[in-house]
């Protein structure tokens, strides 16, 4: 038995013990050209297999820093990844959803809403309804039959519409079956530059199995760069927070609406993060390590087909049609 549990136990310490990628890294800092470059990103792959979660992190930022092949084998080393943790959506050091404050404070917890199985917030009453804008993909299969649509504290409401604009951006309205009583909320139309302070509440059910409403505002919740189908941020956000509205720290005013999360969150730090947003080499790993919305002023110039999207655009436009 004794000599079982040594093996047992030498086995076990094989991977601690074998993890090599500091060594793989100085080799790869020391490669001369691109070749050798390639071999020691390759050799990466294969110590990673002896390794904990966290040298992933090491060897993905080493790729970026001393080669030009990040972008490439970002996906080959997240692939690998996954083969160990499936889903991972912290972005920086902690997890950073909370119970909601500062959205209290600042009164705009009576705009949130749940919309099916995710979120949404509350516009501003047109024509007499209610409007919620949410994502597109939250709608896209539902038919307002049977649609939940519930504010903050539970309450049932009934979908009279929902306004699909076939955009390629990600966003769409549900019209309720009656008003609210309730001003409509301030938005901001203009662009807002990098790192650019955000706040954002919503449904996700990551460490949240009631998919009770959380609020992220942590220090690197904050605008990324734009793409080509919004901007990216660093907040923190799972499914069920599709929809949810991002509002500007400071001012308190609705911005966006966020639409998509990684789910291979790589164990970078906060302070990583900070130096890859200053650094143009890393923008192809900000994007595949970060959080995603579709902001206003977007979605304001969006060129539409559909007239009912088109009625409610020029109406947000006007800045004076909602009740």
């Amino acid at each position: 038995m004794l000599k079982l549990l040594f093996i047992f136990n030498l086995l076990w310490g094989v991977p601690a013990l074998s993890c090599g990628i500091d060594n793989d890294i100085e080799t790869l800092q020391s490669a001369q050209n691109d070749m050798d470059k390639e071999d020691a990103l390759y050799g990466m792959t294969s110590s990673l297999n002896f390794c904990d979660l966290s040298a992933y992190a090491k060897a993905v930022k080493a790729s970026y820093e001393f080669t030009d092949f990040g972008d490439y084998f970002l996906k080959s080393f997240l692939f690998q990844y996954k083969q160990y943790r499936s889903h991972s959506f912290a972005i920086g050091s902690s997890w950073d959803r909370e119970d909601l404050e500062l959205i209290v404070d600042k009164g705009l917890e009576n705009y949130l809403f749940r919309v099916g199985s995710a979120s949404g917030v509350f516009l501003g009453n047109y024509s007499g309804r209610a409007l919620i804008a949410t994502n597109r993909h939250v709608i896209e299969e539902e038919k307002c039959e049977g649609l939940i649509v519930e504010d903050v504290r539970g309450k049932s409401f009934t979908c009279s519409q929902i306004i699909n604009p076939q955009s390629k951006l990600d966003y769409a309205f549900v019209l309720l079956s009656e008003d609210i009583d309730l001003t409509p909320i301030k938005f901001e139309a203009q662009r807002m530059e990098s790192q650019t302070a955000l706040l954002s509440a919503g449904r996700g059910y990551y460490h949240n199995e009631k998919q009770d409403f959380k609020e992220e505002k942590s220090e690197l919740c904050q605008i990324f760069f734009d793409d080509e189908l919004g901007q990216t941020m660093g907040c923190d956000s799972s499914p069920g927070d599709s929809g949810s509205p991002i509002f500007l720290r400071e001012s308190g005013m609705l911005y966006g609406l966020a639409n998509s999360t990684g789910n291979t969150m790589l164990s970078f730090s906060d302070s990583d993060y900070k130096s890859f947003l200053g650094d143009a080499r890393f923008r192809g790993l900000l994007k595949l390590q970060s959080s995603h919305f579709v902001p206003l002023y977007r979605i304001l110039a969006d060129k539409v087909e559909q007239v009912g999207a088109k009625n409610i655009l020029n109406c947000l436009n006007t800045k004076g049609c909602l009740k």
